[in-house]
């Protein structure tokens, strides 16, 4: 849950740039632009090509907004039904992902905690489980004597 959390921040993010970068005023540059190749097309000083790519940039500003905001809602909604909840806006708490980090980071890990880990104690006992089929197969290169406490006869016809 706390990485959908941190998903939603991330999106929170990009959409605020996304939100101060390209205003409405950036996007109707980007249809001025449009208009004036389209007229440089029609007197032959620009191809079709120039204002398909145009358009297309046009296009792809006008989308990238919109699924930033899509993104941010289907992951609303996915923390929402984890919860339990019907699917609704998540609100978020900005001063946990403002807070500054800590200046000092203590490097290394306490070798009681790494025993703790369920995948080095797994990796622990799959190295003793072989340690100790190597002392078994050494152990079978040695003749054995095995003793019962049974008895046998054996008969020897003449």
């Amino acid at each position: 849950m706390k990485a959908r959390l941190y998903e939603i921040h991330n999106s929170d993010c990009s959409a605020s740039i996304l939100m101060r970068t390209m205003t409405k005023s950036n996007i109707r540059l980007q249809d001025s632009a449009l208009q004036i190749v389209r007229v440089l097309k029609q007197t032959a000083r620009a191809n079709e090509l120039a204002v398909q790519q145009f358009t297309a940039q046009l296009l792809n500003t006008r989308a990238l907004e919109g699924s930033t905001l899509q993104q941010i809602t289907e992951v609303e909604n996915e923390l929402s039904l984890l919860q339990g909840k019907y699917p609704a806006p998540v609100s978020r708490d900005t001063l946990f992902f403002t807070m500054p980090l800590p200046a000092l980071a203590e490097a290394g890990v306490p070798f009681q905690l790494l025993g703790r880990r369920p995948d080095i104690r797994q990796a622990a006992l799959e190295l003793e489980a072989a340690k100790a089929d190597v002392a078994a197969a050494r152990a079978a290169f040695y003749p054995s004597l095995s003793l019962t406490p049974y008895m046998g006869f054996l008969s020897s016809m003449a």
